[in-house]
This record gives structure tokens, C-alpha cells and sequence, in this order.
């Protein structure tokens, strides 16, 4: 297995510690800071006080997910770990974005943009910095730090991608907040009284004009629309399917595109409604895709603000033959407008299953299947043909959809769930693509994404 392979030349420390790996996390701050840890399971905080100078270990295992900041308010310099995948890599990354983005900003585009459309104002309240123990290479495992807003190393708005980082599995991390101490602290406070006056003056702003929610600007400034990951364009026997559960690792969003009937199945193939732009990290989008066009699947392909970009080139190259697909066209963060509704309404009525695929899990994969539920029909998402900005957003979102009662599914089970029998006349192509995608470390081009 490739994962045996990529640890062979590993440490036996690394080796040892296969199963987890350690996070110190110090407070070189010159007076206590309480320390708050949020799982992107559960959406609660558990907190602790490390006094000046102490530090506490935290156990990082594999499927973990979360992060730790230094305060219960929520808008603060934030330190995410994920482990989740097949993958044998620990990302992490710094955030400074302000939460609580207004409703239409959730993609700006800057640090300042972010700022001025939100309800705090500020992401930063702590110098930080995370120092991997071993396994440095200059490139993505490496030291990173955060001394005052606007830091380059952390993440300034939600497609700051270049800022995740990830060391092998099993690596062991310091964190330390006020790394510089009593220099990190003052910054800290200066960085507080910016944050102070940014909110005074957005707070002033708010009440001289009345916020009108944008649906355009979100589309305009959302990122790249177009199918996402065509692995979700496989289809699934609305009948069939009960929904796997899966989950990968971390980044975006906007649902679209139903996918049309499976000939050789006996049971119609749900629609594939496609998020616009595929998360970087999915190549499985190159896989599903021309799976799709041996299925002869029609494929409804939704562009979000198709006049600002097109659908990317690993998407569209591969379905530049397949039959039936169409383009839809929204501003919209849910993919079900009116004119896919009518499309699916008229050119298939029969079909009640639709495959869930795209970028910004959280928010137009999330309204997508919400609205598609909520007009009776049985949605799978495919969980790793979707992402989001971040890991935690991914994670909240898929189970949410779940506890709304969307199927969890994963691109090779619905492929093959497609397929339905190994007589199908697509079977042997369809297989053959399978085990070249699989070639590659979990579907994923690691040298593209490392």
C-alpha cells in the first residue's frame, strides 16, 4: 500500500508514535491565558488555565479535527489541527479571520475586507507560534508564526489556502503563545485596542444604514464557480442507496448539477447537482468524470457567476463528450433556483436521488441539500468531493446534513453503486479508471497538494 511505502522511509520515532502525536502548547504570555479547545465535532469549548510559563500536552490522534485559541471569545488568533483521511500527514495552520462575516461576505477576498464585514471586526488577540519537532522541511513542515494582526504566515480570509501546512503523521509540535513574550504581549494589547476601534467604528456604521443581505456579491466574490469535484457526478439508484458515511481532510462550495439516468441500471440514477468550484485538494473530480461518460450519464452542470470564471479544466475536459450536460448559471449560494427546478421537474420527474458535489461545504453545498430535502428529495453528498475554506466548516457542515437526513456517501461507493452489477456493460472502464485513480495516494495528487 502506498501509505506502508511513504512510511518506510520515515524515523522510527515517527514509526513509534504511528497512532498520535503530541502538541506542548506553552504560555510565554506574562500572565495567565485560558486555554479553549473546540472539536469540529462538537460545537462546544472546553477551556483550561495555563499559568505564565506553564504548558500542558495534548494528545492529537488520528480523525482529529479542532482548534485551540487563548480566550472564550471567538475572535482570536486560532492554531487548527486535522488528522482526518487516509492520508499519513498532521495539517495544521494559523487563522486570523474575523468570524461572524456579514451574510454575502463569507468569501472577501482580503484581511481588511474581512474586517469591515463583520460583526467583530478582528480575528487576532494572541501572538502565536507553531514549531514542528522533527520532520522540517523548509517547505510545509515548518515553523510558523503570528506576532500581530496581519501576519503572513496565518490565514488573512477564507481562500488563503497557502497557508495550511502539514508535517508527516506521528510529528510532534510545539505551540507557543507570546513566543517573544513581554515584546508578543504588547503587541497583543495594541492588536486589543485595534480591535476595539475597529468595532466602535463598525458598530457606528451599522446604525447610520440598514444591512440589506447581497446574494450577487457572495457569488461574485465566491470562489471560482463550477462542477466540483466530478466524482460526485456519479450517479446513484435513488432506490439503492442508503448513504456510506465518510469524511476527508480540509478547504469551498455552491451545489449544482443533476445527473441523469444510468441506462443499464435497472433503477433510475439520482441527479448529480454540482457545487461550482472543485476544493484544489480534489482531483477525484478527473476520476468520476469521465466515469460519468461511460455511465452515459447526463450531467446538469451548475456555474455560479459563469461571466466571472469557467468550470476548471480538470472538470470540463473530461466532460466535453459526455451527453447531456447542462449549464446553469446562478447568484444564488443554493443551486436549486427556479431553473433547475423546472429541470428537474420536467426532464426528470422520475428521479427523487440527487449526488451533492462542490466547494464551500458550509455554505452552498449546506443550502443546496437543505432546499433539495426540503422539496422530498433524498440527497447524498459525497463527502470527499466537497471542501471548504476550512477543515472545522467541512466537518460541521457534513454532519449537519446528516442530522438533516442527507446520505453521507464517498465518490468510489457511488460509482460502483451506479454501476450496480459487475455485468453492467461500463463495468470493466469504470474499474480500470478506479485503480488509476487509485495509483495516486487516496485519490489525491500529494505532490499537487503537499
Amino acid at each position: 500500500m502506498v501509505r506502508l511505502v511513504a512510511l518506510a522511509g520515515a524515523s522510527a520515532a515517527v514509526v513509534a508514535s504511528a497512532n498520535a502525536f503530541t502538541v506542548t502548547i506553552t504560555n510565554g504570555c506574562s500572565s495567565d491565558i485560558e486555554l479553549v479547545t473546540r472539536l469540529a465535532s462538537v460545537y462546544t469549548d472546553a477551556s483550561e488555565t495555563i499559568a505564565a510559563g506553564a504548558s500542558v500536552d495534548k494528545t492529537i490522534e488520528k480523525g482529529y479535527e479542532g482548534h485551540f485559541r487563548n480566550g472564550t471569545n471567538d475572535a482570536a488568533t486560532v492554531i487548527e489541527f486535522a488528522t482526518k483521511g487516509d492520508l499519513d500527514l498532521a495539517w495544521f495552520d494559523i487563522g486570523i479571520i474575523p468570524p461572524h462575516l456579514n451574510p454575502g461576505y463569507e468569501f472577501c477576498s482580503s484581511l481588511q475586507e474581512c474586517k469591515d464585514h463583520s460583526s467583530s471586526g478582528i480575528g487576532f488577540n494572541t501572538p502565536v507560534q507553531v514549531t514542528p519537532k522533527s520532520n522540517t522541511n523548509g517547505d510545509n513542515c515548518r515553523e510558523i508564526t503570528c506576532l500581530a494582526d496581519g501576519c503572513e504566515d496565518a490565514y488573512n480570509f477564507p481562500k488563503d489556502d497557502t497557508k495550511t501546512h502539514s508535517c508527516a503523521f506521528g510529528t510532534d509540535f510545539e505551540v507557543t503563545f507570546c513566543p517573544s513574550g513581554d515584546d508578543s504581549t504588547a503587541q497583543q494589547e495594541q492588536t486589543s485596542s485595534a480591535s476595539a476601534a475597529a468595532s466602535a467604528s463598525q458598530d457606528a456604521t451599522q446604525q447610520t444604514s440598514d444591512y440589506t443581505p447581497e446574494t450577487t456579491a457572495p457569488a461574485t466574490e465566491a470562489p471560482a464557480t463550477e462542477a466540483p469535484a466530478t466524482d460526485a457526478p456519479v450517479q446513484q439508484a435513488p432506490s439503492d442507496v442508503n448513504g456510506e458515511s465518510e469524511t476527508t481532510a480540509p478547504e469551498v462550495t455552491q451545489a449544482e448539477t443533476p445527473a441523469p439516468e444510468v441506462t443499464e441500471a435497472e433503477t433510475p440514477a439520482p441527479e448529480v447537482v454540482q457545487a461550482e468550484t472543485p476544493a484544489p485538494e480534489v482531483t477525484d473530480a478527473e476520476t468520476s468524470a469521465p466515469e460519468v461518460e461511460q455511465a452515459e450519464t447526463p450531467v446538469p452542470e451548475g456555474t455560479p457567476a459563469a461571466t466571472k470564471s469557467n468550470t476548471v479544466a480538470e472538470i470540463s475536459k473530461n466532460l466535453e463528450d459526455a451527453p447531456d450536460v447542462k449549464i446553469f448559471d446562478k447568484m444564488k449560494f443554493s443551486m436549486l433556483v427556479p431553473e433547475v427546478e423546472r429541470h428537474l421537474a420536467t426532464a426528470m420527474p422520475q428521479r427523487k436521488s440527487v449526488l451533492l458535489c462542490g466547494i464551500e461545504t458550509h455554505v452552498c453545498v449546506l443550502q443546496t441539500c437543505l432546499d433539495l430535502l426540503d422539496k422530498g428529495y433524498d440527497v447524498h453528498v459525497v463527502s470527499d468531493a466537497v471542501s471548504s475554506s476550512t477543515s472545522y466548516n467541512r466537518s460541521m457542515a457534513l454532519e449537519r446534513m446528516r442530522q438533516s437526513g442527507a446520505f453521507i456517501t464517498s465518490v468510489e461507493s457511488a460509482i460502483f453503486q451506479l454501476a450496480n452489477d459487475a455485468s453492467n456493460p461500463e463495468f470493466k472502464s469504470i474499474s480500470k479508471l478506479i485503480k488509476e485513480h487509485l495509483k495516486v495516494e487516496n485519490g489525491f495528487d500529494t505532490k499537487a497538494r503537499i
